[in-house]
């Protein structure tokens, strides 16, 4: 389904399109991330849990119709990261703030941004879904760095600390446990 978003117009090819279905998985619209971010957030763990694991056919060599010589996981990984590591550019954040600091919840998938309220905007089940792509072994052919990384985990604590609501309390804390290595994969766990 993911490969199929690559071929629907207007929706940014690091993003989803949040009123798909089956047929057209990544049909625009609604320009607010709350279930497109989710699928980000899943492709993320699905990635990192899974993501080196070959026997997948997402994870299959060569895999993406779209993008030659990545597998599936691989191209929609490159393609959110490079997507937010660059957003800063279009969206300039304030002296000395890291780049990820103007991510808002009225990014529309085709990944412009419209209306934002920064103050309430910019929080954690908008910032920290968008930021989970970054803890998989993908590297966006390098840029990607440890740098990009250690902002992403930082925007992605100060925005969770700083709600106060309770659904961007709890996607916060989720991911939070999954970008510090501590939301467990449940297929590894021992059995009895």
């Amino acid at each position: 389904m993911v490969e199929r978003c690559y071929d629907q117009s207007g929706v940014h090819p690091g993003l989803m399109g949040d009123q798909g279905h089956l047929d057209k998985p990544c049909t625009s619209g609604g320009g607010e991330p709350y279930e497109w971010g989710r699928s980000l957030w899943r492709l993320a763990i699905d990635a990192a849990w899974f993501g080196d694991n070959a026997s997948l056919p997402e994870n299959a060599s060569g895999s993406s119709k779209h993008y030659t010589g990545k597998t599936r996981i691989q191209a929609k990984m490159d393609n959110i990261q490079d997507f937010y590591t660059n957003f800063y550019k279009n969206n300039p954040p304030e002296t000395n703030a890291n780049r990820f600091s103007t991510i808002c919840d009225r990014l529309g998938t085709d990944g412009t941004v419209t209306n934002c309220d920064s103050a309430y905007g910019h929080n954690s089940y908008t910032v920290n879904l968008a930021m989970c792509p970054y803890v998989t072994l993908f590297n966006d052919g390098n840029a990607t760095t440890k740098d990009v990384r250690r902002e992403a985990l930082e925007e992605s604590v100060s925005t969770t600390v700083q709600n106060d609501h309770y659904f961007q309390e709890s996607l916060g804390v989720y991911s939070m446990l999954f970008l510090s290595g501590n939301f467990p994969d449940p297929m590894m766990v021992p059995g009895n």
